[in-house]
């Protein structure tokens, strides 16, 4: 039996999605995470949506969804790691400002294994391509 139930059908359609939620979303998705869809139909938790396959649904509430085709899977002990490709990628038109992703818009649930805890995005620290500057010799 496959330890997690996903798990089948991603192997099956060779798709699946990856749903970025908000913190206002923290105990759906903690939820879902907790029950399986073996036991539990957990599709009213969350309203679905199919970007251009029909194999891997994306969640209406989550402000950012990714359509990903399989290219491989690599199996552990009690544990797939499925590496995709992205084909399409869905963001919610009110966490766009001028053009570009807002995260503080989005505001994404952070989880960390390590303690079992959810984060949220916390103050802006630097700015890429401009803080390592000052290391690189004339």
């Amino acid at each position: 039996m496959e330890p997690h139930y996903t798990n089948t059908g991603i192997k099956e359609n060779g798709y699946f999605s990856i749903n970025i939620p908000s913190v206002e979303q923290m105990r759906e998705t903690d939820y879902v995470g907790l029950v399986s869809g073996r036991d539990t139909d957990k599709s009213t938790v969350f309203k679905s949506f199919f970007g251009s396959v029909d194999n891997a649904p994306l969640i209406e509430e989550c402000p950012i969804n990714m359509l990903c085709k399989l290219t491989k899977t690599v199996d552990l002990p009690g544990r797939d790691i499925f590496i995709g490709e992205v084909l399409e990628t869905y963001v919610n038109e009110e966490c766009v400002t001028d053009g570009k992703l807002d995260f503080m818009k989005i505001n994404p649930l952070l989880f960390t294994s390590a303690d079992a805890s959810y984060w949220e995005l916390g103050k802006i620290v630097g700015s890429g391509y401009k803080e390592g500057k000052t290391m690189i010799k004339p």
